[in-house]
């Protein structure tokens, strides 16, 4: 549930809701921070796809989920997104996808002729051009060409050599002070960015041993020491393949705020430590979430420390900063909250074990721990184990929640919501440590010096432009707008600036419009220039994954358990076309033989409904539907082999929670 107690803490602060002339001090950079959240914090899109290894001649079918990062906005979520296929910063298709009441289902089609890689798909909202291109949605899928002579040339690349590799230490909150304990995570990484296994020690000048350590998850951990005034430290760090590397820590700070951030129970321990000398002006802890400012209180001594039960804290990531009445910034930690784990699908199979080419029924239904059917919006994605690979590392919860809003890519996030991992908690803790909170600059929104809002949210559309004409006044002249598809016929006077804008239009993607210019006398030498929409430049380079998944030997391994090299034969084929007995075309047109079935063909089918024929006939075809209850079912026949199902469901509750479970069956 995603509720914030606020009456739990003691504001220092009151009365922030009023013009920014009238406050002063700290007030002043929380009224900042207030503005920021109700009127120009960003949007965030997911896309939830239904695999990630596709072949050419295929779509992409999408679902989208569009939310405000502020629970606090004024602004609903734009009406309109835009989803594109991406290869090599070229952008190859767009599609705009206009909110129904499903939300924002889509497809986006795979040409033929696109050769086997990889590529991005890129989601976002015309408000969300208002931020870097690092704050829209960015998915890596793999394409594969069966008829590419290099369609496994992506694949072949094995992982690079783990015998070289780099490390960070980052001291908690930004830097370590004397009298102080020096908290470091780490993060070591091979060249490709993927996290290595190491261990190591700590050495002070005098190359006496300080501590030793090792890492704890995927390439992370943490060293904690007692510093020494006036003294260097360096570790020496060792990989699982034997490679020794020496690097020098980060220097002791002899002045700073420092922010511990601990968990135990079921209780957050926030601990301030400041140098004597930054106390001589006021100084204040400020606890902050997406939305809000919960908590400011004044540091008034050099150790101060906060208590807060954890349920009154919203899910995902808080920020702790020490700021002065200025909006200076000193020290800032993240720390993250877990949603409950609170709802699960169970889903069933109407043939445990069902024959090839049956038809197979699966019902689903979302439950919370009262057994009671959980209502909101989902969307399901069914896939062949075996023919499909998993190469997902980011669903909607670990997207919305961690991904989203962390500068620098997180390896495997998605493995940090797997509730049944024990240490997750402590794992996620170390992401908090090494990364940054991108999507709120905290120094630039208490200094004010976010910039307004470019693009507006877009709820409808328009159409603008400009007429002009040599030989006629435009001041006399019609514009005419007309579109049959959406039942559209606009008729306008010009006035002399020849400009004109048509709002509040709503419209699917790739609508066709008619628009003419026209005097009062008929004349038609008018030049009509149409506004082209604005779309953000092209940077892939930094969401394309280092490492490659072996797609194509996946492929090969599943062939050459099940299949008979033969020898090399020379196939020739025509079109065959034929002319029905009964024609559809009142041309008495011929057809290919795959394009119409006879009414001999359709004997055996007498008595089945259309959908179940033609889910039996063409097997990317299924149907479902969810009843009151909110009990869904999916109907689909099976192929000529035995095989597992892998489903992924995501979505957001009606409570505003998000979902993502992903079940093999």
């Amino acid at each position: 549930m995603r509720f914030v107690f606020l009456s739990l803490f003691v504001l220092t602060i009151s009365g922030i809701h009023c013009s920014a002339q009238d406050i002063t001090g700290i007030e002043s950079a929380l009224y900042s921070f207030e503005r920021f959240s109700t009127l120009l914090s960003p949007e965030k899109v997911y896309l939830h796809t239904d695999k990630q290894v596709y072949c050419t001649g295929e779509y992409i079918w999408f679902n989208a989920y569009l939310t405000n990062n502020s629970c606090f906005s004024l602004l609903p979520e734009s009406n309109y997104i835009y989803a594109e296929l991406i290869h090599r910063d070229t952008i190859l298709s767009r599609v705009k996808i206009k909110r129904c009441v499903e939300g924002f289902p889509g497809r986006i089609p795979l040409q033929t002729d696109l050769p086997s890689g990889k590529y991005i798909l890129r989601a976002y909202t015309d408000w969300m051009q208002n931020f870097p291109e690092i704050y829209m949605f960015h998915k890596e899928i793999t394409l594969i060409n069966p008829l590419d002579a290099k369609s496994d040339s992506f694949t072949v690349q094995a992982f690079k050599n783990d015998s070289l590799f780099g490390i960070q230490f980052l001291p908690e909150s930004g830097r370590y002070i004397p009298g102080d304990l020096a908290v470091f995570a780490f993060k070591a990484v091979t060249t490709d960015g993927r996290g290595i296994g190491v261990t190591g020690a700590v050495f002070n000048s005098r190359d006496s041993i300080i501590t030793s350590f090792s890492d704890t998850y995927k390439g992370m951990g943490k060293l904690i020491f007692h510093p020494a005034p006036n003294e260097r430290y360096y570790a020496v760090i060792r990989s699982k393949q034997g490679t020794e590397l020496k690097q020098s820590l980060p220097a002791l700070s002899e002045t700073g705020a420092v922010i511990h951030v601990t968990k135990r129970g079921d209780k957050r321990f926030i601990r301030t430590v400041v140098t004597g000398s930054l106390l001589e002006k006021p100084l204040f802890i400020v606890l902050s979430n997406g939305s809000e400012v919960f908590l400011c209180n004044r540091i008034a001594q050099q150790e101060y420390e906060i208590a807060m039960k954890e349920a009154w804290l919203l899910n995902g990531i808080n920020h702790a900063t020490i700021v002065d009445e200025e909006g200076r910034v000193f020290a800032q930690r993240i720390f993250f909250v877990y949603p409950p784990d609170l709802i699960r699908a169970d889903i069933f199979a109407d043939k445990p074990e069902p024959d090839k080419r049956e038809k197979i029924t699966y019902t689903i239904r979302l439950l919370d721990t009262l057994e009671t059917g959980v209502e909101g919006t989902f969307s399901l994605s069914v896939t062949d184990r075996y023919l499909t690979p998993h190469t997902a590392s980011d669903h909607l919860l670990s997207y919305m929640l961690l991904s989203s809003e962390l500068s620098g890519a997180v390896e495997d996030p998605a493995a940090l919501f797997d509730f049944s991992r024990e240490g997750r908690s402590e794992a996620m803790d170390l992401v908090m440590m090494i990364h940054g909170w991108r999507y709120y600059d905290i120094p630039a929104i208490i200094k004010n010096t976010i910039p307004n809002s470019l693009p507006e949210k877009e709820y409808s559309q328009t159409i603008s432009g400009k007429v002009s004409s040599f030989y006629n006044r435009v001041s006399k002249s019609d514009i005419i707008i007309y579109s049959p598809a959406i039942n559209l016929s606009y008729f306008e006077p010009m006035d002399h600036s020849g400009l004109f804008r048509i709002r509040n239009l709503d419209f699917p993607d790739s609508t066709q419009f008619v628009l003419s210019c026209t005097g009062k006398r008929g004349s038609t030498e008018y030049y009509l220039e149409i506004d082209l929409p604005s779309f953000p430049s092209v940077d892939t380079t930094q969401f394309l994954s280092n490492t490659t998944a072996l797609t194509g030997q996946h492929f090969k391994d599943i062939l050459e358990e099940t299949s008979t090299l033969l020898e090399e034969v020379v196939v020739t084929a025509s079109q065959h076309l034929v002319k029905p007995a009964v024609n559809p075309s009142p041309f008495n047109q011929s057809f290919e033989t795959r394009q119409i079935r006879e009414r001999k063909q359709l004997e055996k089918f007498d008595g089945m409904l259309l959908m179940d024929y033609l889910i039996s006939s063409f097997g990317s075809i299924s149907n479902g539907g969810a009843d009151e209850n909110g009990v869904a079912e999916i109907s689909f026949y099976t192929s000529d082999r035995k095989t597992a199902y892998r489903f992924s469901i995501e979505g957001i509750t009606s409570d505003g929670d998000y979902i993502a479970i992903l079940k093999n069956l």
